[in-house]
């Protein structure tokens, strides 16, 4: 192998203990605290629990702060934290893997019923029921500025599909170049 080919990559963040962590997601939803959003979501397979970090500027990208706890270990021993997902509305979905087999890898016929979803998000939330496909080309240029991310990049992804197709009215596409004329520089990234 060529040493110009590959390299390691050098971490300015070095975490302390053992700790594997997994399905990371970078809040950008609009249920919970507004000082939420930016912050690094991750689930520690080891630790049995979900943790947050805030993330700063640092040598070579971004990095986070100290790992704090979200979500403590829970008394469940078969609770293995493996992925987050954001939904619609700001929630966000937590799901887990368990086999309460002692070894579950020897089993012939390991127990696949053994994962769950858990809902995070703040008491009385409920996702707003959002059905992109079917929705207006206004509804669409409208949610590329939402607040909520989710929305926005789904979004953005039908009227993706609606222009390649030439399904996107000529109206919208006049609509979505004055946006991106008069919109904020996050927005014209997007």
């Amino acid at each position: 192998i060529s040493p110009f080919a590959y390299q390691s990559l050098t971490s300015s963040y070095n975490r302390a203990g053992r700790q594997v962590s997994s399905g990371a997601v970078v809040y950008q939803g609009d249920a919970w605290p507004a000082e939420w959003r930016g912050r690094f979501l991750s689930c520690n397979i080891l630790g049995r629990k979900l943790t947050w970090n805030d993330l700063y500027q640092a040598p070579g990208g971004v990095a986070p702060k100290p790992d704090n706890v979200l979500a403590p270990r829970p008394a469940d021993p078969w609770f293995f934290p493996v992925t987050l997902a954001p939904i619609a509305g700001g929630g966000v979905l937590l799901a887990d893997w368990s086999d309460p087999n002692p070894e579950c890898h020897s089993m012939p016929v390991p127990d696949r019923t053994g994962g769950r979803i858990f809902l995070l998000a703040p008491r009385g939330f409920t996702s707003p029921k959002v059905d992109l496909p079917a929705a207006s080309d206004a509804f669409l240029v409208d949610a590329v500025t939402a607040s909520d991310e989710w929305l926005s990049r789904r979004a953005r992804v039908e009227l993706q599909h609606r222009a390649a197709e030439h399904r996107l009215s000529e109206p919208r596409v006049t609509a979505l170049r004055a946006l991106l004329a008069d919109a904020p520089p996050a927005a014209r990234l997007r």
